[in-house]
C-alpha cells in the first residue's frame, strides 16, 4: 500500500468520523427523533416507494420494519445471511441507516456492506434485549451509531 492510499484512507476515516459526530450531536439534542427523520425529504421519498412494502430500510440482505409479515418470514427463511429487525422505532432506525449509508460510502464496499448493515441490525437487536423495559428511539439510534464507529 502506498503512502497516498494510506493518507486517503485516513482522510476518509476522519471525514466519516466528523459526519458521525454531527449526526450523533443532532440525535442527542432532539427530543422528537421521529420528526427529525420525517424532516429528511430524501429519506421520506425513499421509504414511500411501493417496492419497500412497508420496510423503512432494505439493502445488503437486511431489512428494518415494524411488521413481521409472512413475506418477511419467508425472506428470512431463504438464507441464513438475511437479517431483519421488527421494531416500533423502524422509521427512525431506517433513517439512521440511510444516513450512515452515505457517511460510510468510502469506508464500506460491495463486500463489506453485508457485514456493516448486518452489524447495525444486530446492534439494534442488542439494544432491545439490554433495555427491555426502557427503550426509546434516541437510545436505539445512539447505540447503533456507536456500533457503526468500528468501521472507521
Amino acid at each position: 500500500m502506498n503512502t497516498n492510499s494510506t493518507l486517503s484512507e485516513f482522510t476518509d476515516s476522519i471525514i466519516a468520523l466528523l459526519h458521525v459526530k454531527e449526526l450523533e450531536d443532532e440525535i442527542f439534542q432532539k427530543s422528537d427523533i421521529y420528526a427529525l427523520a420525517a424532516s429528511d425529504e430524501f429519506y421520506v421519498k425513499e421509504v414511500s416507494d411501493p417496492h419497500m412494502e412497508g420496510a423503512t430500510w432494505a439493502g445488503a440482505d437486511t431489512v428494518v420494519t415494524n411488521n413481521k409479515s409472512d413475506s418477511l418470514k419467508d425472506w428470512l427463511a431463504r438464507s441464513q445471511s438475511h437479517n431483519a429487525i421488527v421494531t416500533e422505532f423502524s422509521f427512525e432506525l431506517g433513517w439512521l441507516i440511510y444516513k450512515l449509508k452515505y457517511i460510510y460510502s468510502k469506508k464500506i464496499d460491495f463486500q463489506t456492506k453485508y457485514f456493516f448493515y448486518s452489524d447495525l441490525i444486530d446492534a439494534a437487536k442488542k439494544y432491545e434485549k439490554i433495555f427491555k423495559l426502557n427503550q426509546d428511539a434516541k437510545g436505539m439510534l445512539l447505540f447503533v451509531l456507536m456500533e457503526s464507529k468500528k468501521y472507521l
